[in-house]
């Protein structure tokens, strides 16, 4: 550059402590030094020009050197940075990838399992002349109204007959919130199974009291974290201190309208299977899982368990099939109170076959098919017995063949219903008001009333859908509401915000549903609990979650959860849909923060 000024002239410099001006020397010089000029003097973007413009000595140099360095170490350290990002996005794939496998290889096996009890299946169908059924026909709506009807007629004569309590049932849980549940259910039955027998509506009666029909039919009232804020005011020696305390928690407490009691029901299922009693040192699960549900373990494997832990103590032993058999009674009393209240069960909470015998019995008028169909469901141990019958051709218990008849009426009831008897008949024990048939296979106290009742509609009834997906929510499930309130301003545009909402909600908030719901395979359960109390949806055409565009105005605009009103609300109008980011962003972080979140607070 200095060559090509000197050559090209057009430049000022210093002469004798003067400031001298050069003229027009060559024009190709000159010409060749203003295109050079005016290529480099923005070189990195910044205003800065190119250190080969100035005199290497110059002050300009040394500053587009400073800035030089200074880029290239800013570039440098993005370069590490996206170099540690792809390494990161590299492991989280590589994570994602293996998951994927183990599910893949877990789907396979599952698969394989369940073509070979298929297999199974078909064995016994060729062998008894079992026809398949097709597919029934689905139960029309007013076909569902009628049977529910008639279902609930029965509990409406049973609070004719032994009546409520006004104030109802007030249960107190302790809150966990560092576990996928609200509360801990094995803690919460040991506690309350070791406390002192109490007459009346107190939680340890009602559930492992002596039969209180009143204690079911009434409605309970769940209290998550209340006993450790009633220790804490007692703790208090100043009387009038204590009351302050008491009152102002009191204040606090939130009435369970619904939402807590549908979480108390969701945290006892999610929980189920791993509910046990305490043999000394060592827990003897009294469930075991399968496709369709949970269900309890075998006489044999009970008493296994429970005598080699307890090394044959007779009384350890006694103790133990008494408290097993008191904690499955508090299942059965807990199911019930929920059906005597029209609450939704999980499909885990019963297979098929379960509610088929609880409600229906184990009689003449369970088809075959069915009953094969809802065995093959269960898929435990039992498949073994029946690959035994047909692969050595075991005889029955008169030594001769396994025939249609006595397959249905000898060989199923023994291998899947009378080897349970100890923890089945406590089942049907807590779902019965009065006495329950000596006969297991009679079913619980329902079932002289819900005999002709069709194992659709009351799975219709009282049972949740299987799933949950992105398409049932949005189809059916969801129900916007624009505009809700009056805005803050009377001079606001209600109905261009009301359009925007609209807009808003058919765009961002079901994007966002659907990349959640990819990106997390247990994010719409979590929402569906966030915003009902329950981690799965009722068969109910009629259930409907409500989401609210509010007119007010918050800065945040942070989403309200209220389970007891099915309501997710979005306060705030033009915060929410200007930014889909920070609107998907505070979603999730607000549903984390209150999942699982009961306390009450």
């Amino acid at each position: 550059m200095d060559h090509l000024r000197k050559e090209g002239g057009v430049y000022e410099e210093k002469e004798q402590g003067k400031k001298v001006k050069r003229g027009l020397n060559c024009m190709y010089h000159h010409a060749t030094e203003v295109y050079l000029w005016n290529l480099y003097k923005d070189w990195h973007g910044t205003d800065f020009p190119h250190k080969a413009l100035f005199p290497r000595l110059s002050k300009e140099y040394r500053r587009a050197d400073d800035e030089d360095s200074r880029l290239r170490l800013r570039d440098l350290e993005f370069a590490n940075r996206e170099i540690k990002r792809h390494e990161r996005e590299k492991e989280r794939d590589r994570a994602e990838l293996e998951k994927k496998n183990q599910e893949i290889k877990k789907f396979r096996d599952q698969a394989k399992d369940h073509l070979e009890r298929l297999q199974e299946l078909e064995k016994i169908r060729d062998k008894f002349d079992v026809e398949k059924r097709s597919k029934k026909d689905e139960l029309s709506d007013s076909q569902f109204a009628k049977y529910e009807r008639m279902m609930m007629d029965y509990f409406d004569t049973m609070k004719e007959i032994y009546g409520t309590y006004k104030g109802g049932v007030t249960i107190e849980v302790t809150s966990n919130t560092d576990n996928e549940s609200g509360f801990c259910l094995q803690d919460f039955f040991d506690n309350l199974y070791k406390k002192k027998e109490k007459a009346g509506a107190s939680a340890h009666a009602v559930l492992f009291g002596d039969k209180n029909p009143m204690s079911i039919l009434s409605s309970w009232e769940i209290m998550y974290d209340i006993k450790a804020e009633l220790l804490a005011a007692r703790g208090k020696v100043d009387k009038p201190a204590r009351k302050k305390l008491m009152a102002a928690r009191k204040e606090l407490m939130a009435k369970d309208e619904g939402g807590p009691s549908r979480q108390f029901l969701t945290d006892i299922f999610k929980q189920i299977g791993t509910l046990s009693v305490k043999v000394g040192s060592e827990s003897v699960a009294l469930f075991e899982d399968t496709p369709s549900g949970v269900w309890v373990i075998t006489d044999d494997m009970l008493k296994h368990k429970i005598e080699g832990t307890a090394k044959n103590c007779c009384e350890m032993v006694k103790e133990a099939i008494k408290q097993a058999k008191n904690y499955i009674r508090a299942i059965g009393r807990i199911m019930l109170h929920a059906l005597a209240n029209k609450q939704t069960l999980p499909t885990n909470a019963m297979p098929p076959f379960l509610i088929n015998l609880m409600f229906h019995g184990y009689d003449n008028d369970y088809e075959p098919a069915d009953i094969l169909n809802h065995i093959g469901m269960l898929a435990f141990h039992g498949e073994e017995t029946l690959t035994y019958l047909l692969d050595c051709g075991e005889t029955d218990g008169d030594g001769k063949p396994w025939t249609r008849e006595t397959f249905f009426a000898k060989f199923i009831p023994d291998n899947f219903i009378n080897n349970r008897k100890i923890l089945l008949s406590s089942l049907q024990d807590g779902l019965t008001f009065g006495d329950p048939s000596s006969e297991i296979v009679k079913g619980c106290g329902i079932a002289i009333r819900w005999s002709m009742v069709p194992l659709q509609a009351i799975q219709h009834t009282y049972f949740a859908r299987p799933d949950i997906s992105v398409e049932e929510l949005i189809a059916n499930i969801l129900q916007p509401k624009f505009g809700v309130g009056e805005p803050n301003d009377k001079e606001t545009d209600t109905e261009r915000i009301k359009d925007e909402q609209e807009k808003f909600y058919n765009t961002g908030f079901k994007t966002f549903l659907t990349e959640s719901a990819e990106e997390d395979p247990n994010f719409l359960v979590k929402l569906v609990e966030c915003a009902t109390g329950s981690n799965y949806l009722p068969c109910d055409k009629t259930f409907k979650i409500n989401i609210e565009f509010d007119f007010s105005l918050d800065p945040l605009g942070y989403p309200l959860f209220h389970s007891c009103t099915h309501d997710i609300r979005f306060p705030g109008y033009e915060v929410f849909f200007s930014d889909y980011g920070k609107f998907k962003h505070d979603m999730k972080m607000i549903i984390d923060k209150i999942y699982n979140r009961f306390d009450m607070r």
